[in-house]
């Protein structure tokens, strides 16, 4: 009978419709996927970029830092040992009227 006939031809057309839908939007899902994969991909350098920089200045902030603690600290060690040689005949005096005996 032809309108069997006709029916398979329908149901084949019918398949290949939805195959091709399927075909069509599972490629749709890898484009967007990829998409999605390159766009993170880039947000992802860029807070890898951001990031690095950031540490990058810190570190040079630190550095200056550290170099200004030690002038500083090199500056009060001299200002100590100056002190010191300046009055270490007062503190030997001293030292010898605490402990009460004159040499």
């Amino acid at each position: 009978m032809e309108i069997f006939n006709w029916m398979k031809d329908i149901e084949k057309v019918y398949d290949d419709l939805i195959n091709k839908a399927k075909e069509a939007n599972l490629n749709e899902i890898e484009e967007f996927r990829d998409s999605q994969e390159k766009t993170l991909g880039e947000l992802f350098d860029r807070k890898k970029k951001l990031v690095n920089d950031t540490l990058l200045v810190l570190s040079d902030e630190i550095n200056s830092n550290i170099k200004s603690f030690e002038k500083e600290l090199e500056s009060a060690i001299k200002n100590i040992e100056s002190a010191y040689q300046e009055n270490i005949e007062d503190l030997k005096k001293l030292i010898i009227d605490k402990l009460g005996t004159d040499f």
